[in-house]
């Protein structure tokens, strides 16, 4: 249903590109925000949890609630749980930056406007944005273009020699942008300028859509046509582009100095005769600890590479012993224990072949649980028939990550087991820490985008 009275205050959805994917109308009740269908505004995007936030007028503002996500609610850059925020401010749900607006606009492609009605969610497919562009939409420009000349934006390029020779005519400004609706090339000069947020949105004066650079057009279309074998590759580099590498030392110093208070209470508990309970509790404490934030950084990882993200996330920010280390850690150890458990409970039980046959299956059968756990940040992704229809739908590129994920746990444990001959005392520690993280980060980047290229094949959310 389309509700043309633009009056009414707006919610925005924005990419991290600056795309506005859909704007809704706020009614005077409470407008939920998730991935789940029971709310009002369901963005399908993996940092987005079932129900995100609730948004309720009163009296001029807006009150943002954060409904225990995983991933935050953040205003002005801090995480809230409880915020007003005004026209025009912008604020981000995990991964997706929305704002509220007042006033007329141009209509978003695909616009919905709801009230408050949970009988009629709204869809934002916001996990892989697409700039959709006509591939033959010719493009009239009054006062610049002369008879017969064409401006399309089939390819997303504008060819150099026609910019060049434009500029120096006199014949207007170069494109910039691209609408996304009718596929029209126009500068800056030659659209609708209006504020949503924080940000600058330009809206199509012939179509009403919204236009986009047309770098980010391009970059966009370069992303996606990229196969699997291209992203596994770039994997590698993944870790060490941008600031991968500070983030890879910050976090390899935080787990060697968990890491090493564990084993220092293991030595402990060794050398004496007696286990003081003080010792047991703390070693289960930073065995938690350990576990669930390298889940968590890792879940991070698994995310922005789904949503097409290029760069790494981050690390995740601990306000909550519970949500932020505890569920990570659970979700995570209960994966291991689904997944192999019954394999081993049956070759413990005397079956030994059934056993192993089972095991053997649930292993093979571990990146794509890690994968749907992560995204959906819930056990309930367990279900075997989502799990092995993804498998059986990719075949090839699934057992290409069984491959490379079993490649490089085995050189990781070669380097490791080499590190320990030289017989230097913490050092090699430390550097196989290294090694296992930056490891641990390529893996999930290649589970990440494994998701990303085949996300409408698998068709999760």
């Amino acid at each position: 249903m389309d509700i043309q009275d633009h009056s009414r205050p707006r919610l925005v959805i924005l990419t991290e590109s600056g795309e506005v994917v859909g704007s809704f109308s706020l009614g005077s009740g409470v407008c939920r925000i998730g991935r789940s269908d029971q709310n009002e505004v369901v963005i399908s995007d993996p940092s987005v949890s079932g129900t995100h936030a609730e948004i309720e007028a009163h009296e001029g503002h807006w009150v943002v609630r954060d409904a225990g996500s995983t991933n935050g609610t953040f205003v002005d850059g801090q995480r809230v749980t409880l915020a007003e925020v005004q026209a025009g401010q912008v604020f981000r749900l995990g991964n997706i930056q929305v704002g509220i607006e007042l006033g007329s606009g141009p209509v978003a492609p695909g616009r919905v406007e709801v009230g408050a009605s949970p009988a009629a969610p709204v869809r934002v497919a916001v996990a892989a944005p697409r700039l959709r562009v006509s591939a033959a939409v010719t493009v009239e420009r009054p006062g610049n273009t002369a008879a017969g000349e064409e401006r399309t934006a089939g390819s997303g390029q504008v060819p150099p020699a026609e910019s060049a020779a434009a500029a120096d005519s006199g014949a207007g400004p170069a494109p910039e942008l691209v609408c996304q609706k009718c596929g029209g090339l126009f500068a800056k000069a030659e659209t609708k300028r209006y504020l949503a947020g924080s940000r600058d949105v330009y809206g199509c004066t012939r179509c009403g859509g919204f236009c986009v650079p047309i770098a980010a057009y391009e970059q966009e279309r370069a992303r996606q046509s990229l196969t699997f074998g291209q992203l596994v590759q770039d994997a590698f580099r993944y870790p060490l582009r941008g600031d991968g590498r500070l983030l890879l030392v910050l976090a390899g110093i935080v787990f060697g100095v968990l890491n090493g208070g564990r084993d220092l209470i293991e030595y402990v508990v060794t050398q004496s005769r007696m286990m003081p309970p003080m010792f047991i509790v703390s070693y289960l404490i930073l065995t938690v600890a350990v576990t669930g934030y390298f889940f968590a950084c890792l879940q991070g990882i698994i995310q922005t590479s789904a949503s097409g993200e290029e760069t790494m996330p981050d690390w995740p920010e601990v306000s909550t012993f519970w949500d932020e280390i505890f569920m990570p850690f659970f979700r995570f150890t209960m994966v291991f224990l689904l997944a192999l458990g019954p394999g081993v409970v049956l070759q413990r039980s005397g079956f030994v072949l059934p056993g192993f046959a089972l095991m053997l299956l649930g292993f093979m059968a571990l990146p794509m649980i890690l994968l749907a756990v992560a995204c959906a940040e819930s056990l309930g992704a367990l279900n075997p028939v989502t799990v092995f229809s993804s498998i059986a739908r990719i075949p090839g590129q699934y057992l290409l990550t069984c491959g490379i994920l079993l490649g490089l746990l085995f050189a990781s444990g070669l380097f490791r087991f080499a590190l320990e001959l030289t017989g230097i005392p913490f050092v090699p520690a430390f550097i196989a820490g290294f090694v296992s993280l930056y490891v641990s980060c390529v893996s999930a980047r290649i589970l990440g985008c494994l998701y990303y290229v085949n996300r409408h094949e698998f068709n999760w959310f």
